[in-house]
């Protein structure tokens, strides 16, 4: 009886793990990464030429590989017929973090008799059991609570049981704008190899029509490319990433971030790697503590949140509509001409990059979108098109949870959402017009949802603000606010 083993785009782990030269290893561009979205060009670019170079990697040791293109996947069954065809009864394969995917492709092996058998994942670092037993019967999951649990089980920044420095986080001083002079290192870029060449052809002949440019992809395809822009990271950036992890520029992309979630996510980088070249690195040359505590929070504390978010509560979180939001995503957001300057640069970040920041992500296009009413499941859609390191497992939680609170505060505390203030202040965009259509939009969600707001402690106060508006400033923002809805979605926006 023949084992096969099955890979995935997002499952790129250092060939080492597999050695067993009795397999058949078969990469399957499964339409759940190529054509379930439609995906942006440079995502694309990623997973074909990162998946190319990895069945080669695992042909130079010696292994049998056949890669099953997304083409095959036009009829249900048939790739996996052609595992069948090779005579496979066994199939492994490491479990898939999208439990939707895996619910599939138990479904679709079952059907042509391949038995398949799933094993653990080095992308995560947290037992599914510890975090089931930590949230066991808690109507809310607190990311706090989570993370003060993840220090001390990992033992990482604690000494004698306590947080390294005497707290557990340093997020109040990490919200700093970027000074007028500050240098911003320029990113590592790889050489160009054939990989990209080929991949870059392939998805222009497959997937012409599809969202962003895929000209100038940078990003890392293989595990010494990964290694390399995990390196330059920890050297260029790390020291600074801390107090400016928050700000926004509209003339840089990357400030100091790290843009490691690409890498980490399709398993080209694991999260052990990036925690030791950090800590040995730390050892020679030390790393302010509130830069080195603000990046290990991201990395064991909200990527790994998340994942749990997702296992725990990801099917209902994909279903909920709490502010009952059903606004239609506008094309715009394909060409970033909203004639509102933080967003149209976003925007175009994103058709270029296929990247943005958290903060970007979420207190610029999720806020903007939140206070447009768009349907969650719209947000959601744009976002898994459009991110590089974009997975359900990632976006479910991040939109559904965050971004748009449409679980209504399963896991978070408060709605995430600002007027314009906000954004001025941790960027170096200016008022304008811009900031008058933002600004009537944020009093008019307010005015609108006031009863809600009024029941969150923390958002009290702006109710009370919304009831010193003058009828003249309030007209003159509802004038503002209907010409928007009127010029960007269809029937002026409603439902």
């Amino acid at each position: 009886m023949k084992e096969g083993q099955l890979i995935l785009p997002d499952q790129l782990f250092h060939p080492s793990i597999h050695l067993d030269r009795n397999r058949v290893y078969y990469l399957l561009e499964h339409p759940a990464y190529f054509t379930q979205y439609q995906f942006h060009k440079k995502k694309l670019i990623f997973h074909r030429a990162s998946m190319q170079y990895y069945a080669d990697q695992l042909r130079s040791i010696g292994l049998r590989v056949k890669v099953i293109p997304f083409s095959s996947f036009s009829k249900t069954v048939q790739p996996y017929l052609t595992i069948m065809n090779d005579n496979i009864h066994i199939l492994y394969g490491i479990e898939p973090a999208d439990f939707n995917l895996k619910d599939q492709l138990n479904e679709d092996f079952k059907i042509v008799g391949i038995h398949v058998i799933w094993n653990g994942s080095s992308q995560f670092l947290t037992p599914k059991e510890w975090s089931f037993l930590l949230f066991k019967g808690k109507r809310n999951f607190s990311m706090n609570a989570f993370y003060k649990e993840q220090r001390k089980r990992l033992n990482i920044l604690m000494e004698n049981g306590n947080p390294l420095g005497g707290k557990w986080t340093y997020d109040i001083e990490n919200r700093k704008k970027l000074p007028t002079k500050i240098t911003i290192p320029e990113l590592w870029i790889p050489t160009p190899n054939s990989y990209v060449r080929e991949a870059e052809l392939y998805v222009q002949k497959n997937f012409s029509q599809n969202p962003g440019n895929p000209e100038g992809f940078f990003y890392p395809i293989t595990h010494v490319d990964a290694e390399r822009w995990l390196h330059d990271f920890i050297v260029h950036r790390l020291i600074y990433f801390g107090p400016y992890e928050d700000a926004m520029h509209s003339d840089y992309s990357f400030l100091f971030h790290s843009v490691l979630s690409p890498l980490l996510n399709s398993g080209l980088l694991t999260p052990n790697q990036v925690l030791k070249q950090i800590f040995d690195f730390h050892a020679e040359n030390p790393i302010p503590l509130n830069s080195l505590e603000g990046f290990i929070r991201q990395l064991i504390g909200w990527r790994e949140y998340v994942k749990i978010i997702y296992e725990h509560i990801g099917k209902e979180q994909y279903c909920s509509n709490f502010w009952n939001h059903h606004r239609k995503l506008p094309l715009e957001m394909y060409t970033g001409r909203f004639e509102i300057p933080p967003i149209d640069q976003a925007l175009n970040r994103v058709l270029k990059n296929a990247y943005l920041h958290h903060i970007e992500r979420l207190m610029l296009i999720g806020n903007f979108l939140f206070l447009c009413e768009v349907n969650p499941k719209e947000v959601y859609r744009w976002f898994m098109e459009c991110f590089v390191d974009s997975y359900p497992w990632v976006m479910v939680p991040n939109i559904f949870g965050m971004s748009q609170y449409a679980d209504g505060g399963k896991m978070m505390t408060k709605p995430y959402f600002s007027s314009s203030r906000y954004i001025r202040s941790m960027s170096n965009y200016k008022a304008g017009q811009w900031s008058e259509v933002w600004d009537g939009l944020f009093w008019r969600f307010i005015i609108k949802n006031r009863e809600i707001l009024r029941a969150n402690p923390r958002l009290t106060m702006m109710v009370h603000l919304s009831h010193t508006i003058t009828d003249e400033r309030r007209k003159r923002w509802d004038k503002i606010t209907d010409e928007f809805f009127n010029t960007y979605f269809q029937n002026g926006g409603k439902e």
